[in-house]
């Protein structure tokens, strides 16, 4: 995103919050979208991480079947994954470790997987919609990610954003949390804790 993008995008940001490099979940936060998706939706986050085993940066999960998001798999290395009803599994496994402490950009976008603006795999393309929300830090509220977070995005089919979240400090809470400049709010932890910010 370029400077000038960045400064119309948190125009009107309360003087309150404070812009910070990153928030950070300790296992616990997460925050909802609000937005579900479809095969068309464009997710992206800006994220690293020192912890093992699985992770989840940002996604949904419909019931237990339905898996739409980007995560680092047990092993360590990223991927993106989407589940459909019928079972039928897809998932691009890169070759990149997730939890060597890299900031790292993440894009899934349609059927194609991003890392730093690299194509790192595709997944035949498929329709879906989903009934639950995107959510950053977490699928469901309970599959969460212990990681940093330096920004995130989500847009329609046409690449419009429909939502772009700064990591933020509220001054007068003392809490951590995102703010939302498309719709110019505040959106603090839908979990149990508190962020971690710096």
């Amino acid at each position: 995103m370029s400077k000038l993008l960045a400064m119309m995008m948190n125009k009107g940001m309360p003087s309150r919050y404070q812009e910070v490099e990153y928030i950070e979940s300790t296992g616990t936060q997460w925050i909802d979208t609000g937005l579900t998706a479809n095969q068309d939706t464009t997710i992206k986050c800006k994220i690293s991480n020192t912890k093992s085993g699985t992770q989840t940066m940002m996604g949904l999960r419909d019931g237990s079947s339905t898996l739409y998001g980007i995560g680092q798999q047990s092993t360590g290395n990223l991927l993106f994954a989407q589940y459909l009803d019928s079972g039928t599994n897809s998932r691009i496994i890169s070759n990149v470790a997730g939890n060597d402490g890299v900031v790292r950009e993440l894009e899934f976008r349609k059927n194609e997987f991003y890392i730093d603006n690299v194509l790192a795999g595709s997944l035949t393309f498929k329709t879906f919609a989903s009934i639950s929300t995107i959510k950053l830090f977490t699928l469901n509220t309970s599959t969460n990610g212990s990681i940093k977070m330096y920004n995130a995005q989500v847009l329609d089919g046409n690449m419009k954003v429909l939502k772009n979240f700064i990591p933020v400090y509220d001054t007068l809470t003392q809490k951590y949390g995102m703010w939302e400049s498309v719709q110019g709010k505040f959106c603090g932890n839908d979990g149990t804790g508190d962020f971690i910010g710096a």
